[in-house]
């Protein structure tokens, strides 16, 4: 397999973390943007998601404190890994980074000399037309995998609340039919002493 599609089905896998991070805890959501220096004015979750996004190829920090959230929520109370850290910056590094996607044409490119000057301009420049479509394909496929969890989540949260909801129902009747048999029992058995004490 391709490193490329390699990274690409990791990085997929760490964008649904995210957005489960956010759908879970939106305020640790937000730490990982002010701790990388990412300002936050509108804390709606399609918002958050557009930023972190917009953000993610061109900063270093939000990948290391993205990296540091996903490695924190995975071990729960067991403590940090660091390699599993350092396995996700990895991952966020070589799939978002922009100069990454195009270093190697524009290499190959300058390596042609000085002959094939005019080619190798052109090469380069297009190389990095390539290489900024490629981002944004990244990026919306990231989205999509970011929205994606959390409407997992809100559907999950939804139906638990659905059922919290019809299980609270079902006691309430159980209840009150368990109050009408004993209230009905009691009124018969007070009716069979009545008759009896009359006698």
């Amino acid at each position: 397999m391709d490193p490329e599609q390699i990274y690409a089905r990791q990085s997929a896998e760490l964008m649904k973390d995210m957005g489960n991070v956010l759908a879970t805890d939106k305020e640790a959501f937000i730490d990982v943007l002010e701790a990388s220096d990412i300002p936050v004015t509108n804390t709606d979750e399609y918002n958050l998601i557009d930023v972190y996004i917009d953000n993610l190829p061109s900063s270093d920090a939000l990948k290391v404190t993205s990296a540091y959230v996903l490695g924190e929520k995975s071990s729960g109370f067991s403590g940090i890994d660091n390699k599993e850290v350092c396995a996700n910056y990895d991952i966020l590094y070589n799939y978002f980074s922009e100069d990454h996607s195009n270093a190697g044409g524009l290499w190959a490119g300058a390596i042609k000399g000085a002959t094939e000057l005019g080619t190798t301009i052109a090469q380069g420049q297009q190389q990095k037309k390539f290489g900024a479509s490629m981002t944004a394909e990244k990026q919306a496929e990231a989205k999509r995998q970011m929205i994606q969890a959390v409407l997992e989540n809100k559907k999950l949260q939804e139906e638990a609340q659905k059922k919290k909801n019809e299980d609270k129902a079902k006691t309430k009747r159980y209840l009150i039919i368990g109050g009408s048999v004993v209230g009905g029992l009691a009124l018969i058995g007070l009716v069979i002493y009545l008759i009896k004490r009359k006698k």
